[in-house]
């Protein structure tokens, strides 16, 4: 089968949609949790709606002081698991108002989460400073087994062989990655937006993401065609790319 830009992006939105989808089979969430609900629209600032769908024990987590979450999580004052999950229910919300999800790792956050609850109850110990503390990957960074495509439709079926180093680092001081995020917007940014079919929006903005955003079926302009080409390697992208940036720096001189 011919890889096309529409095949590419089906399998996108099937992992983000079956990694949320899987979040309460393996995370049981708290009977006041609204986090699969859709506001039917959003001002401007969806800060206040994100609070007010979170469920009260999740919001004590999520607006916790980093500092201070991580002294309760190296006390056990607060598991490493119940953790996890007001992350993860945090960020579908997230997802529901702001598109910024591309996968949700629930599965890999509730072991990490377990083996460093077990950790700290049988050493009375954290496995390190960062014990237990829930963090978002971008999802250039390669995680073992799964994809790593970079918003790029032509290596959407790239499988990763090993966790990066990055990774690795992050997991060793305790850390517990519970989801991926687009690349930063300056990497691959045309092609992200068509991928997950809606552009990124940031928590206060003009068009909400439940707003109807126009769509653009074919490219309005030549480099915006250079990126949408599914065919188009990695390395092409980044020389178009960086042939930009350094157009725009000539431009500010």
């Amino acid at each position: 089968m011919v890889l096309t830009f529409e095949i590419a992006r089906e399998k996108f939105l099937k992992i983000r949609d079956d990694s949320i989808a899987e979040l309460d089979k393996v995370f049981p969430p708290p009977e006041d949790s609204r986090h699969h609900e859709v506001p039917a629209k959003l001002p401007k600032n969806s800060i206040p709606v994100f609070q007010e769908m979170l469920a009260h024990d999740d919001a004590a987590i999520i607006n916790s002081d980093p500092i201070e979450l991580l002294d309760q999580l190296a006390k056990a004052k607060v598991s490493a698991v119940a953790v996890a999950g007001a992350f993860l229910r945090a960020a579908v919300i997230a997802q529901t108002l702001t598109n910024c999800l591309t996968e949700l790792l629930p599965r890999e956050a509730l072991e990490t989460a377990q083996k460093l609850d077990d950790y700290l109850k049988s050493t009375g110990k954290p496995v390190g400073p960062l014990h237990g503390l829930p963090v978002s990957v971008k999802e250039m960074v390669g995680f073992k087994g799964r994809t790593c495509h970079f918003s790029v439709s032509s290596k959407i079926n790239n499988i990763t062989p090993d966790n990066a180093i990055i990774l690795k680092v992050l997991y060793k001081a305790g850390a517990n990655p519970y989801c991926r995020i687009p690349v930063p917007n300056f990497s691959c940014r045309w092609n992200q937006s068509r991928l997950s079919m809606e552009r990124l929006t940031t928590p206060i903005t003009e068009i909400s993401r439940l707003e109807a955003h126009p769509r653009v079926k074919e490219p309005s302009s030549v480099l915006e065609r250079l990126f949408w080409v599914s065919e188009l390697t990695l390395e092409a992208q980044f020389e178009v790319q960086l042939l930009a940036v350094v157009s725009m720096v000539f431009v500010r001189l």
